[in-house]
């Protein structure tokens, strides 16, 4: 498998990106909070007090904060009480979340379903942020949220070309290939990229967007090694690639199952005990619950 799709730049793309600019920016709830989350001065009730603002992105951040994953205690249905529970970056973490799937409504089609995708993409949030808690290294914020996007260009192309999204499935089911394999197969410039422009156009973090445009790389390729966040890529890859391993959820893949390992030590160092680090990703990842039934 070519490791990358082609970038956005012969004039036929110039479609699929007139395309995305149509396509609704994030809620501007979720950007002022975004704001104030990063401002040292903010504090909870002044981020309630946006919040509640809008009540479709109350309720979806209610519904996965009561998720089994977050575990508050008896459960609130209060949007100021909620946030009284969770640190900052898990409040940009949930209303992020709850945001994008606001803008996006995962398709139900032969071969992908909406309450697998988002399975696989928070297993895959929540296995990479995991890795470099337990790991003792940075970017755990920038993990989840590169892991819960990661396949956001699959999305973006749903609503942009349902036509082609359809027959990249049906080429990835019917040869048993990845996603991207299929979508290359048929023309299309691969999600990656796809996700890449919709995250530039979101003013999401550098970090996050290069994640989403990069997760596909293998170890040896030159991107990785020329990143400046090569801990959080690497995180998000490893996980990627044991959630598909272990069927968390699908994204619309079939096929090519990366070996796992040399992305483990290369976060861990040689040697390291992968196969017990393992086994706790996936005790991890069975804690998710009914987060991916919060996404409805």
């Amino acid at each position: 498998m070519d490791s990358s799709a082609r970038k956005l730049n012969s004039a036929s793309d110039e479609i699929f990106i007139y395309d995305i600019n149509q396509l609704p920016s994030l809620p501007a709830v979720v950007l002022k909070i975004q704001d104030r989350i990063n401002d040292p001065m903010s504090n909870h009730s002044e981020i309630a007090s946006l919040l509640i603002t809008d009540q479709s992105l109350s309720a979806r951040v209610l519904r996965l904060v009561n998720s089994s994953y977050y575990g508050v205690p008896g459960g609130v249905t209060d949007v100021k009480k909620a946030l009284s529970y969770l640190g900052f970056n898990t409040l940009a973490q949930v209303v992020l979340s709850a945001g994008v799937i606001s803008v996006f409504h995962a398709p139900d089609v032969e071969g992908f379903s909406a309450k697998s995708f988002w399975r696989h993409s928070f297993s895959v949030a929540i296995g990479a942020e995991f890795f470099l808690k337990n790991l003792g290294k940075p970017g755990a914020a920038e993990a989840f949220t590169g892991g819960l996007l990661h396949d956001i260009g699959k999305l973006v192309l749903h609503e942009i070309s349902k036509g082609r999204f359809e027959a990249a499935i049906t080429e990835a089911k019917l040869k048993e290939k990845t996603f991207l394999d299929g979508e290359i197969s048929v023309g299309l410039p691969g999600h990656p990229r796809l996700g890449e422009e919709i995250a530039t156009r979101w003013g999401l973090p550098k970090s996050v967007v290069e994640v989403i445009s990069n997760h596909h790389l293998n170890i040896g390729d030159p991107a990785f090694q020329a990143s400046k966040n090569k801990d959080v890529l690497a995180s998000v890859i490893l996980s990627n690639i044991l959630a598909r391993k272990h069927q968390f959820g699908n994204s619309g893949n079939f096929g090519n199952h990366l070996a796992a390992k040399p992305w483990f030590e290369f976060l861990a160092g040689a040697g390291a005990d992968f196969p017990s680090f393992e086994k706790k990703y996936i005790s991890e990842i069975e804690r998710l619950g009914g987060m991916a039934n919060a996404c409805g």
